[in-house]
């Protein structure tokens, strides 16, 4: 191994990266950039919700030359403003967070009894598309107001519209 792949392995490890950078939309959006390891091309997707600095929105540079190579290979991105260079981080998901696969037919059935804004702050949260679509369902075989199921159509249709949607860079 080089020394300067030394080097950008051991600024992984401590996590600082040379620069960070975040998309701003919510489509995923297709980068070409050089791997920090062999020096070739490759290309990568970033994902997730910008607003919640999920951990896919986030690229690192790990030295001077991925950075050119980066916004070289990406001036589309950069010129109409997909992708910010940024000082925030990535949000640590939390270790104890519970998983959309232990929530049982009783949890579901209560957060869909729940008061509306208890039930569009679940929503809101929610990104998982089978985990709402249970929600759905659940909501369907209790006959809940319209409103409550357009809250959860709404919040299906934009985590469906976030698989869909894919920004392809045109250089």
């Amino acid at each position: 191994m080089s020394n300067q792949n030394t080097d950008i392995f051991a600024a992984m490890q401590t996590g600082e990266p040379y620069k960070t950078y975040k998309k701003v939309i919510l489509g995923k959006v297709f980068l070409r950039v050089l791997d920090p390891f062999d020096d070739k091309q490759i290309g990568i997707h970033l994902v997730g919700n910008p607003k919640r600095n999920d951990e896919g929105c986030f690229f690192y540079t790990w030295d001077d030359k991925q950075d050119v190579f980066l916004k070289r290979m990406n001036k589309a991105h950069f010129k109409n403003g997909t992708i910010i260079e940024t000082e925030l981080k990535p949000k640590k998901s939390d270790q104890n967070e519970k998983l959309y696969s232990d929530y049982t037919e009783e949890d579901i059935e209560e957060i869909v009894k729940a008061k509306f804004f208890k039930l569009k702050e679940v929503l809101e949260d929610a990104e998982s598309e089978a985990f709402v679509y249970r929600i759905l369902t659940k909501a369907e075989e209790l006959e809940r107001p319209e409103a409550t199921m357009d809250a959860i159509r709404n919040r299906l249709s934009d985590i469906q519209s976030w698989e869909v949607a894919e920004d392809v860079n045109t250089n």
